[in-house]
């Protein structure tokens, strides 16, 4: 159940990310009724262990992909 989960999430980031509506920590712990801690270290996972390519954006806040998936 909990890979099922977790692949729901990153499949949802991911739709999130490319439609341009800068997902970030807060709306994935609204989304998924989680704790944004919770949703910030599943983002950190796609960045640093999955190599998504996101990137911080001060102006958006949220993390935008940073190059072509």
């Amino acid at each position: 159940m909990g890979d099922q989960l977790y692949l729901e999430r990153f499949v949802w980031f991911d739709h999130e990310a490319r439609k341009e509506r800068f997902p970030n920590a807060n709306k994935r712990g609204e989304h998924f009724e989680i704790a944004s801690k919770t949703a910030q270290r599943s983002i950190d996972h796609f960045r640093d262990r999955l190599h998504a390519p996101l990137e911080y954006d001060k102006s958006n806040i949220p993390f935008p992909f940073a190059g072509k998936i």
